[in-house]
């Protein structure tokens, strides 16, 4: 089979820094060509870049019509300019329509017999594309989501545009119950497949020459509101009133956020306490995640959590916020913890630091989940079954047509 990833991210340190879709785009591709299909990975980035990731031949053209100045001009004057406004999502539009061009001129000059095409739900990057290759969206998460639950902010145009895209699509995956769910009310979706994400339990297994740091907390994610990087650091204030030896690491890309977070270190005079270790590879992500005594998500959102799976498959104990998507995954108490409050992650923490025995039920519950029901090898065949149906379903729409 012949596939194609259309995509805004992709997990490469030739590329920008990218997010839990990049690493499951950059995993996934790797699992497809490892069963012997073809895999090419497509996008749009400042500059042209090809790179063959271990067979998964990647291709970013350089963006030519954002960076031109005459479009650059007029997108900021029809923004700007009352009477001009009118123009302003038109000119918007012709980014996604060249996002399409450039597919179709990738597809054509290189004679590729693309047989599914698969994209993600975020920025509505399928919306100008045409008929003739079937194309599946995979609901990582979209800012209408995040949106209409979580109350974070995005311009009007970005969730129009999400809501065309998906409302013109007909093959959905859903990365949880909860996400299809969400997403049906949203869009008045009628059919998708839930699959859950899946990764390699064989590399995210912890380094077992890596010391654990004593008393030490990790929050894996983006410095960010979303995160919860604030509910971490209200944590650590607390434990530090029973724990003076607890420290808080930040594994994960720095945002405008941080500045918060270190003002409110600083009024706090902890700022000896917290670690910015920053953007990691993933290979630098399970030596140094595999240090961490507790880790935490706080996130105020989340479709489902791929970092959540990484963390549980080293065997970490990890406390995440009372969201629906942790909870398809975490059984409270028995496989990790789920915190209403700030006194709950308090709790469960103080428990993990005091009670070794726990500690290591938790532990031992929390890899034997994600290795039985989370494993990349479940992912992949549920993944190419559904691609299957999908292929067939677009040809027998063909001949009736």
């Amino acid at each position: 089979m012949n596939i194609l990833f259309l995509t805004k991210e992709y997990y490469h340190e030739k590329l920008p820094s990218s997010g839990g879709t990049g690493s499951f785009i950059s995993s996934l591709s790797k699992s497809l060509v490892n069963e012997g299909h073809t895999v090419f990975v497509f996008g749009v980035e400042k500059k042209s870049i090809y790179i063959d990731d271990f067979g998964v031949k990647v291709t970013f053209v350089k963006d030519t019509l954002s960076r031109n100045p005459i479009y650059k001009l007029a997108r900021s004057i029809t923004k700007k300019v009352p009477f001009l406004r009118k123009y302003y999502l038109p000119i918007l539009r012709m980014e996604l329509k060249k996002i399409a061009s450039e597919l179709n001129k990738f597809i054509s000059i290189n004679n590729l017999q693309i047989d599914i095409i698969e994209t993600h739900d975020f920025e509505g990057l399928s919306l100008y594309l045409d008929n003739k290759i079937p194309v599946v969206i995979r609901c990582h998460g979209n800012y209408n989501f995040f949106h209409n639950y979580f109350n974070f902010k995005f311009a009007k145009y970005k969730l129009d545009f999400e809501r065309e895209a998906i409302e013109k699509a007909k093959n959905f995956i859903m990365v949880s119950k909860y996400s299809q769910s969400i997403n049906h009310k949203l869009f008045n979706l009628e059919k998708s497949q839930v699959i859950y994400n899946g990764i390699d339990t064989d590399k995210f297994r912890i380094s077992e020459d890596v010391a654990i740091i004593p008393k030490s907390i990790f929050f894996f994610g983006n410095v960010s509101y979303e995160k919860g990087a604030d509910i971490a650091v209200s944590v650590l204030i607390e434990v530090l009133k029973f724990e003076t030896t607890a420290t808080l690491n930040f594994v994960g890309r720095n945002t405008n956020y941080n500045n918060t977070i270190e003002n409110i270190l600083i009024e706090n005079n902890i700022l000896n306490k917290v670690i910015f270790h920053g953007f990691k590879l993933s290979d630098e992500i399970i030596k140094i995640m595999s240090k961490a005594e507790i880790v935490i998500l706080p996130s105020r959102g989340e479709n489902f959590s791929l970092a959540a799976l990484e963390m549980m498959s080293l065997s970490k104990p990890l406390i995440c916020s009372n969201i629906p998507s942790f909870s398809e995954l975490i059984i409270n108490s028995e496989n990790g913890f789920i915190a209403n409050s700030i006194q709950e992650y308090v709790n469960a923490i103080r428990l993990i630091f005091e009670n070794k025995e726990a500690s290591k039920d938790i532990e031992i519950n929390a890899r034997k989940t994600i290795v039985e029901k989370f494993n990349k090898n479940k992912l992949v065949k549920e993944t190419l079954d559904y691609y299957n149906d999908a292929i067939i379903n677009h040809k027998n729409k063909e001949n009736e047509a």
